[in-house]
Order: structure tokens, then C-alpha cells, then sequence
């Protein structure tokens, strides 16, 4: 009977250790878990946060106002200044007055009408030769140089009035250099204009303007007098 307790109680024994042992180590896994995830957490807030992103500066938006000073400044076509119909006649209107202010020759006029002058709207003809003279056949002549009465078919102008012809070719020759001296400073004032307008409309409206075959005429006619001078 005695022998029979002993073992008992020493199985018991035995289970209890072991149970303890289990419990210790059960503990002992907990508490490093908690620890390895105390140290995870501190480990990320210690983290630093990702840095801002830097927002990109708001890229400035080029305004055209073209190349002009004076009374051209800011007087502009282009796209985003409002109607371009508008922006157009404002434009005529505004450079119109400023070659009438700069006395141009009657550039100004020609803008608003959209009609260039040509040499003829300033040199004036010359004035009828029949005021002072008269067309009269051509005689053939003998073979002794002597006029006949037979004509050869051609005509030539006989002067029958030496004074008036004299005071009227002198007349015509002073109005002809006053008159080519303006056709020649209008002709200057409209390229600088022609350049003032295109230097102030944008690139995009003279490429649609390019289109327009009357664009090139007016080049044209623009650099032509140009290299003339």
C-alpha cells in the first residue's frame, strides 16, 4: 500500500513540473512577442515621414503685346485677348490714326479702305500736248530732200505755241518732283507701318492670314519697294 503511494506521487510530481515548464515557456514566447512587436511599433514611429512633395511653381503665361511703342503699344491680334473681329478693328482704327498723325502721306486712308496707293495716285500725267500743239502727217520727202505732199503714214506733234508749250513743261517738271517726293515718303512711311502691324499681330494669325493670297501680294510689294530704296 505504501509502495503504491510513493509512485503516485512522484508521477504527480513529475506532471506538475512539466506542467510548469509548459506554462513558463508559454509566458516566455508571449512576453517576446510583446516585446518584438512594442519594438516594431516604436521602430515606426521613429520612421520619418516620406517628405512633401514640393508643388511645382504655376508656369507664367506669356502675354503678346507685340513690338510697337507709342500709339501702337498693346494694340494687338492675337488669340486669347477677346474677339479677334473686334481685335481687328480696333487694330485698323488705331494704326489708321497714327499715320494720320505722323502725316503720312495719306497712309491713313489707305489702311481704312484696305486699298494700297500706287505711283499714279501721286505723279499726275503729263498735261495734253494738243493744248499747244497739233498732230500733222508726215510728207514723204523727193530726191532732192524737198517735202511733198504725199504723207508716209506717220504723224508727229507740231508745236503752233512756243511759250505755252515752254511755261507748261516747266510747270509739269516742279510738280513732278514734289509729286514723286511724296509718292517716295509715303512708300517709306508704309513699310514702317507694314512692319509695325506685323510685328504686332501673333505668329498664329499671320499664318492663317499666309493663306490668303493677298497676303503675299502685299509682301511682296512691300519688300520690292524696300530693296529699292
Amino acid at each position: 500500500m505504501s509502495s503504491t503511494d510513493k509512485t503516485d506521487t512522484s508521477a504527480n510530481g513529475a506532471g506538475a513540473n512539466a506542467s510548469a515548464k509548459t506554462d513558463s515557456t508559454a509566458s516566455s514566447k508571449a512576453a517576446a512577442r510583446r516585446k518584438q512587436q512594442q519594438q516594431q511599433k516604436s521602430q515606426k514611429a521613429n520612421v520619418p515621414p516620406p517628405p512633401a512633395k514640393k508643388k511645382q511653381p504655376p508656369v507664367a503665361k506669356i502675354v503678346f503685346d507685340g513690338i510697337a511703342t507709342g500709339a501702337m503699344k498693346g494694340i494687338v491680334v492675337a488669340q486669347g485677348h477677346g474677339n479677334l473681329a473686334g481685335q481687328f478693328r480696333m487694330f485698323q482704327k488705331k494704326l489708321a490714326g497714327a499715320a494720320a498723325e505722323d502725316k503720312a502721306y495719306g497712309l491713313d486712308s489707305s489702311i481704312l479702305d484696305l486699298i494700297a496707293k500706287n505711283r499714279s495716285d501721286f505723279v499726275k500725267p503729263k498735261p495734253d500736248p494738243l493744248v499747244h500743239s497739233q498732230i500733222v502727217d508726215v510728207m514723204e520727202k523727193d530726191d532732192k530732200g524737198a517735202y511733198t505732199t504725199t504723207p508716209t503714214g506717220e504723224k508727229k506733234l507740231q508745236c503752233f505755241n512756243p511759250v505755252l508749250k515752254e511755261e507748261m513743261d516747266a510747270e509739269y517738271n516742279m510738280d513732278l518732283k514734289f509729286q514723286s517726293s511724296n509718292w517716295n515718303q509715303y512708300g517709306r512711311h508704309q513699310e514702317g507701318y507694314f512692319r509695325t502691324a506685323m510685328g504686332n499681330i501673333d505668329s498664329d494669325m499671320l499664318t492663317y492670314c499666309r493663306m490668303d493670297s493677298r497676303m503675299k501680294k502685299a509682301e511682296d510689294t512691300t519688300m520690292i519697294r524696300t530693296s529699292n530704296h
